[in-house]
Formats: structure tokens, sequence, C-alpha cells
């Protein structure tokens, strides 16, 4: 009987125990989540241009909750392949801006995660046989780079302008295809952004369409740089191979050689020996924003 006494006294104080324990590991996990090194948020928008819901993320400056920042606006980076490129780049770039070495200004950085990428960076339908398999073609969404476009410049520019506190100031950012995007946009749309970079651009897309392109626009206006900088990076581990698919190389050296004769000052190529097309954006978009900002810093409100 005693025994029995002794097991009813133990089971509230077991259960108390356990009670104890369970809020002590849920205020543990709050406790852990409050510390959380956070870089960005999450956004969702419904997209007209594309027909589907379309997710960005976005990172803020590290001054933007501050106090004596409230007036503040920040100039904006415009980023594609987020679920490759966000995160390195918006650390990097808040490193560049720190206080203690200041080589560019705080940006707010915008980076579109995506859907289907062959669609939406290409700028033609261009069918490619399958390298190992000849009955069989790749790339058969290509050819949505302008609609993909009209998403960034008339729904998702308005939607983070009316939210964040941005400056009139607008870079987009793009790797590979992402790169051949981004000369597609200069050349057709150069005022909708202030500055382009294309890390290893894909020129050899479509038997090298963009290289004509070049040609054409700068025969239609020579002033194409005036107001705007350009940052092309090519790695030259990707040099032809013997039995490559497409060149790399030749067409990115092509565009180059075009741009150069309008001895701008507005046009870097940097060339990167012990980089690859994978590894490239890396070392690319820390160099292309230093440039990008040794001259003309936007102005300070």
């Amino acid at each position: 009987m005693n025994k029995l006494k002794r097991l009813y006294c133990l089971i509230p104080v077991f259960i108390l125990s356990l009670s104890v324990g369970f809020a002590q590991s849920e205020l543990s996990k709050e406790t852990e989540m409050q510390n959380q090194i956070v870089i960005g948020e999450i956004h969702k928008l419904s997209s007209t241009f594309l027909n589907e819901e379309r997710t960005v993320f976005v990172h803020l400056p590290v001054s933007y909750q501050n106090e004596t920042a409230k007036q503040t606006s920040y100039p904006v980076v415009y980023l594609l392949d987020a679920e490759y490129n966000f995160n390195s780049f918006s650390t990097m770039l808040d490193h560049l801006a720190g206080p203690l070495y200041g080589k560019v200004p705080e940006m707010i950085v915008v980076s579109i995660k995506n859907t289907d990428r062959t669609r939406d960076l290409t700028p033609t339908n261009f069918l490619m046989q399958h390298p190992k398999d000849s009955s069989k073609f790749v790339f058969e969404t290509s050819g949505g780079a302008d609609r993909f476009l009209q998403f960034i410049q008339e729904e998702l520019k308005p939607y983070i302008n009316n939210n964040f506190r941005t400056k009139n100031y607008e870079i987009l950012v793009g790797h590979s295809l992402g790169g051949l995007f981004t000369i597609h946009t200069l050349l057709h749309h150069s005022d909708y952004f202030e500055a382009y970079v294309a890390q290893d651009p894909s020129l050899w897309w479509d038997n090298n369409f963009m290289i004509n392109k070049t040609k054409n626009a700068l025969l239609a206006d020579r002033n194409l740089l005036k107001d705007k900088k350009l940052f092309v990076s090519q790695a030259t581990a990707e040099k032809p191979k013997e039995k490559a698919v497409y060149d790399m190389w030749q067409p990115i050296q092509d565009f180059k050689a075009i741009l150069e004769e309008l001895k701008s000052p507005h046009f870097r190529h940097q060339l990167y020996k012990n980089e690859t097309h994978g590894t490239i954006s890396l070392v690319g978009n820390y160099d292309a924003m230093r440039w990008l900002f040794e001259e003309n810093k936007p102005a300070e409100n």
C-alpha cells in the first residue's frame, strides 16, 4: 500500500517534469528562432504577363531598419537565378558596403527564383538537337525573354518601389543564360536599368544571334553606353573543347571586339584565367560591384 501511495505521488511530479521540459524545449526553439541570422524575405507575386505566381527573395541593407536611416532610399540590384546566387551575392554586398570598407553604397537585392529558366532568359525560340539523342530536341520552351522582361519592368519593379525605400538607380545582374538576358535587355531597353552585369554570358545562343543584334544596335546608336555601364566577364577555362556542343568562348570575344570600338570607359570585359563557367559569378560579381561604383556613385539622400 505504501508503495502504491508513493507511485501516485510520483505521477504528478513526472507529469509536471514533462510539462516543464516541453515548455523549456519550446522556449529554447523560440530563442533559437529569435537568434537566427536571416538574410532575406520571400515574396510571392501573381504575374499577369507570365500567367503564374513568381517567387522573389529580397535582401535589405543592414542600416534599413535603423532609426537614423528612416528617410534613406537605396539602389536596387535585380539578380537572376535566385536559388543559385541570392545568398552569396547578398552577403558579399553587405561586406563591400560595410562601415569598415564602404567600397559600394548599401543596396536592396531583389532576386527572382526560376520556374522555366530556358523560357524566361532566352530571346528566341531555338530548338537544338539533343547531344546524346538525335531524335530529341532541347530548349523547346525557349523564347520568352521579352515577356519575362515585361514582368520585371511592369509588375516586379512597381511592387518593390511601393513596398521599399528605393532610389532610382537599378542594376541588372545575370549569369550564363542570365547574362544573355542582361545583354538582350541592354540592347533593346537600355533605359530600364542604369547598369548591367553579364557573367560569362551564353552569347552562343541561336547561332550567335546576339552578335548581329549588337552590331545593329551600335549602328543605330553609338551612344548606347553614354549613361550606362556594362560589365562582362569571361572564364578562360571555357575555351572550346574538341567535342563541345557549343562554343562559349568565341562569341564573347566577338562581342568584346564590337563594344571596344566605342572606346567607352563605361564598358569593361574581365577575363578570369582560373575560373570556370560555374565558378565565375562569385568573383565576377565582387569585381563588377566595385567597378560600377568607382566613379559614378548614386547621389546620397
